[in-house]
């Protein structure tokens, strides 16, 4: 959830509003819970709607868990528009 959540973020910072379509996750080692944790994610690519976005969870130097994923960009809403 961690990793999804810094890709969301990350999307929402650069403008854009989506949602998850696909994630991967690749386990490496397990997290300590007792220890501070880094998360960063950055968009890979743009094509149209589809954004692919990476992120990582390191602890110290050793990378925990990656992830990938794409997202789709929702529709932007004008001036009376329903929600949906």
């Amino acid at each position: 959830m961690l990793l999804d959540g810094a890709m969301t973020n990350c999307l929402f910072a650069n403008g854009h509003t989506a949602v998850t379509a696909e994630l991967r996750v690749r386990y490496g080692h397990p997290v300590d819970t007792d220890r501070s944790a880094v998360v960063h994610a950055h968009i890979g690519c743009t094509r149209s709607r589809l954004h692919s976005v990476v992120a990582e969870l390191l602890q110290g130097e050793e990378v925990k868990a990656t992830a990938t994923a794409k997202f789709l960009e929702r529709p932007k809403r004008g001036p009376g528009s329903p929600r949906g």
